[in-house]
């Protein structure tokens, strides 16, 4: 167990400072995607500490370290809604992805998509009433909305690429994301009815990933420093 907490501890300080770290999945723990709750208080994560990859919670401290779901299968991309109930996520249970929410307590376990292909990657609305979330049912992976119960699943991007990673604007009347075409992933901003898709960013061969819009701008991760070989996190604004 005190392994267990050094791992949450580091993790949680990383959230604190902003850094982004990767974990290579065959060495060790895996502890990743953290989500902290609206007060602060808390962090629901994905760790495989007991094997499969399921969601935990644990204190902002590191202390009272609990499991929140018990999935055979694997339970990730936890993303906690504004009014702190609900945590959706993304459930894998036979061969296909779907999205799910449940309470902190593990209450209210409910399934939110229910589709033969691939729903995944959710992200909450600032007035926590939707759910945007990347879809394949379309053919290819499309940035999708639906209201926080699962009801009106509304396709709102058509691209040539594949998108991913939408996170709202803090108004909540746009969405950012990452669109990757012909080796190169960039970011585009579309209005929430899925009108006026246009791109944030342009370049070479760079990808620009895992956007999450904030009241100072736009902060992502992309290796478009062609000085170096490693990723860095950049930010932009929406225009």
């Amino acid at each position: 167990m005190k392994s267990i907490l050094s791992t949450v501890l580091l993790l949680i300080t990383l959230c604190h400072i902003r850094f982004a770290f990767a974990s290579n999945e065959g060495e060790g723990v895996l502890v990743i995607k953290p989500s902290v709750s609206p007060a602060g208080t808390e962090v629901v994560f994905e760790a495989d500490f007991d094997g499969s990859l399921n969601l935990w919670i644990t204190d902002i401290d590191g202390k009272n370290l609990r499991k929140l779901t018990a999935n055979p299968g694997t339970d990730e991309e936890p993303a906690w809604s504004p009014n702190g109930k609900p945590i959706a996520f993304a459930s894998t249970k036979t061969d296909v992805t779907n999205i799910w929410s449940i309470y902190p307590d593990g209450s209210h376990l409910v399934q939110l998509t229910s589709n033969s292909l691939n729903n995944r990657q959710p992200a909450w609305s600032p007035d926590g009433k939707k759910i945007a979330f990347v879809s394949d049912r379309g053919g290819s992976n499309d940035i999708w909305i639906m209201n926080a119960d699962g009801s009106s699943q509304t396709r709102l991007t058509n691209l040539p690429g594949e998108e991913n990673h939408p996170s709202f604007s803090p108004f909540g009347d746009q969405l950012v994301f990452s669109e990757t075409e012909n080796d190169t992933a960039t970011l585009m901003i579309v209005n929430v009815d899925g009108s006026n898709p246009v791109h944030l960013t342009t370049g070479g061969k760079q990808h620009d990933w895992n956007p999450q819009w904030s009241a100072n701008g736009i902060v992502f991760s992309s290796n478009r420093d062609t000085t170096s070989e490693h990723w860095k996190i950049w930010i932009i604004q929406p225009d």
